[in-house]
């Protein structure tokens, strides 16, 4: 199977190049696909907090306490929450993120974990317009 969420190289660019072509995907959505997996630009300030957002809808105690821990790491590495608006593509950061939680738990030699994450990042595929 070829992997389409590892770029050639892993120098910043426009567009990634993605090889070899598979048989049932188009040069198109192959080109599409490798600008969702380009660097974005740094956030913007935008509005609102997700983290708060997702944190104050979470009744498990263990998921609270971790969002509320990864909310804070992040306000001390950008020194803000996560915001809407804040000119990056949520949903090509999601398909980044997905695609190294599948190579992460592939680590983990757990394939029920893997098979769990390669359904969200079929997921995160759909809901592109210009991938699908």
């Amino acid at each position: 199977m070829t992997d389409l969420c590892a770029p050639e190289n892993k120098k910043p660019e426009t567009n990634v190049t993605l090889s070899p072509l598979p048989p049932d995907i188009d040069a198109a959505q192959l080109q599409a696909l490798g600008a969702h997996l380009a660097e974005q630009p740094a956030p913007q300030p935008g509005t609102g907090d997700l983290w708060a957002d997702i944190i104050a809808r979470t009744e498990h105690p263990l998921l609270r306490a971790l969002y509320e821990a990864r909310r804070q790491q992040g306000i001390e590495r950008y020194g803000t929450p996560l915001q809407r608006g804040n000119g990056r593509d949520f949903l090509s950061d999601a398909l980044q993120e997905a695609c190294d939680l599948v190579v992460y738990l592939e680590g983990t030699e757990h394939r029920s974990l893997v098979t769990r994450a390669e359904d969200i990042l079929i997921a995160i595929l759909a809901r592109m317009d210009d991938v699908r």
